[in-house]
């Protein structure tokens, strides 16, 4: 008993909450309500294991690993 009543307690909420959303919708029909602006990120250059370690071996190291900023030789 209980447990229904707390669900349609629950239930009533999300459904005020939804009817009001629509009513923002409403009174500003043309304008969005959340507006939400995409980072700019810079794109670092990319690396793939197998390139990095055989250009690393060409150059005369024991091999190399790959990490955010680029191709490290070791």
């Amino acid at each position: 008993m209980k447990t229904c009543l707390v669900f349609a307690i629950l239930l009533m909420v999300a459904l005020a909450t939804f009817a009001q959303s629509e009513e923002i919708v409403e009174v500003v029909p043309n304008e969005q309500v959340h507006t939400l602006q995409k980072r700019q990120l810079n794109r670092l250059p990319g690396c793939q294991l197998w390139e990095c370690a055989a250009n690393c071996r060409r150059r005369g190291f024991s091999g190399g690993y790959c990490a955010f900023t680029g191709c490290f030789c070791y």
